[in-house]
């Protein structure tokens, strides 16, 4: 927790009834202490948020994603713009990040998404309406992954493209891989943290997110 002039500083709330017979300040000050420290320990972003400039509160230690996608929300981005500014003052924190996937509600999205950014790319690249980029596509499919018949109707050629981007857990894990980078990249492009000082762990999966935790250099 020290800053770049290697002090530590904290609100350190203090409460107590001066009328109390049994009221002492070193006792007071003692277990405000006790209770802040336990709080660095057990719930670090919410201490983390009181160093930053009108106490701002840091309300979650993870930053979520909607299922499918690896990019970053107004919400989010807020939310790692108030922790790169921790970062940069606290030189001697560093940060882990932990992604993840969720098994039953990632697949689903991401195959979706998957789908529509195949197909979009081939209607600007071509300069194709929807229906055709659609059908070019399928053709291209490998002939287990194409529709049956010798004239399969459109629909049957749109749900085989659909179904050939598959959501195999290399895949997922690969997503969640996107996500931390996404988290990593914000944080080094956008406030010049140095990578060095973010480091991401194995993924894990039931969740479409990345764990925040915070380490000391």
């Amino acid at each position: 927790l020290k800053d770049r002039e290697n002090v530590v500083s904290l609100n350190i709330p203090v409460k107590g009834e001066s009328g109390d017979p049994s009221f002492s300040y070193r006792k007071l000050i003692a277990s405000a202490l006790r209770n802040t420290i336990e709080k660095v320990v057990t719930a670090p972003f919410s201490i983390l948020g009181s160093l930053l400039p009108g106490d701002q509160e840091i309300q979650r230690d993870f930053v979520g994603f909607k299922e499918g996608r690896k990019d970053l929300t107004p919400q989010t981005r807020g939310m790692l713009d108030k922790l790169a500014t921790i970062l940069e003052a606290r030189p001697g924190l560093a940060l882990d990040l932990t992604p993840s996937y969720h098994p039953g509600e990632d697949p689903g999205a991401l195959q979706e998404r998957l789908y529509e950014e195949a197909v979009t790319s081939r209607m600007k690249k071509e300069g194709l309406s929807r229906k055709a980029a659609i059908e070019e596509l399928h053709d291209e499919l490998p002939g287990k992954q194409k529709a049956k018949g010798w004239f399969p109707s459109f629909n049957a050629q749109k749900k085989a493209l659909r179904e050939s981007f598959t959501c195999d857990e290399e895949r997922l894990e690969q997503l969640a891989k996107a996500r931390a980078e996404t988290v990593r990249k914000h944080l080094v492009e956008t406030h010049g943290i140095d990578s060095s000082r973010i480091r991401i762990s194995k993924v894990e999966r039931g969740k479409h997110r990345v764990d925040l935790g915070v380490e000391t250099r």
